[in-house]
């Protein structure tokens, strides 16, 4: 999986998703944690992030990199 995607995998009904991050890790940084303001980066109540409605066991990818301060170089990322 390239480092600017995350898989989010949820089995929802009825239910909205909300993802903010708080944080990176950044490779030539020795991935160091580095934090973030937070940012919502996904919010199916408004189309934010991804189109579309979520479907039980249907993986969707989230590109993050270059949103809510993510650099393109990160590593990884802390979400709520």
């Amino acid at each position: 999986m390239p480092h600017d995607e995350r898989n989010v995998h949820r089995r929802l009904r009825h239910h909205d998703l909300v993802i903010d991050v708080t944080a990176t890790s950044l490779e030539h940084a020795g991935g160091t944690y580095h934090a973030l303001t937070p940012a919502r980066l996904l919010d199916s109540r408004y189309g934010n992030g991804l189109s579309g409605k979520f479907l039980a066991n249907v993986p969707r990818t989230l590109i993050v990199a270059t949103r809510g301060g993510v650099p393109a170089n990160a590593k990884a990322i802390t979400a709520t």
